[in-house]
C-alpha cells in the first residue's frame, strides 16, 4: 500500500474551495450518506474511539466503533462539512499505523 495523504474537498459559505489532509486512505472505506453516518455516530450506544485534529486548519477525523469488525470514520473539514466512511477495523488500523507521527 502506498503511503499518501488523501484530501477531502469542501466549499465554504463564499464558494471558495478548501482541501483537508487526512491520515488514512479514505478510498479503502465505504462512503456513507451524511444522514446514516450522522445517525450512527450520535447514538448513545456508539463509542468514539479516537479524534485527531489538525490544529492549523481545524479539521478533525473521528473514529467510532460501529460493530465488532467495523468502524465509522467521520471527517469534518475546517468549513464544517462532514463526510462519513465505513471501514473494516483491520484496514483502518493498518492505515493509521502506516501514517505514523507527522
Amino acid at each position: 500500500m502506498s503511503q499518501h495523504n488523501p484530501a477531502v474537498d469542501a466549499t465554504d459559505d463564499r464558494g471558495r474551495s478548501a482541501r483537508t489532509d487526512v491520515p488514512v486512505d479514505l478510498g479503502q472505506g465505504q462512503p456513507l450518506s451524511w444522514e446514516l453516518g450522522h445517525r450512527v455516530t450520535t447514538l448513545d450506544s456508539t463509542v468514539k474511539q479516537l479524534t485527531l485534529e489538525d490544529r492549523r486548519s481545524g479539521a478533525t477525523l473521528s473514529v467510532y466503533e460501529a460493530t465488532e469488525n467495523t468502524s465509522i470514520v467521520a471527517v469534518r473539514t475546517p468549513v464544517g462539512r462532514e463526510k462519513f466512511y465505513e471501514f473494516a477495523n483491520g484496514d483502518l488500523d493498518s492505515g493509521l499505523a502506516d501514517r505514523g507521527p507527522s
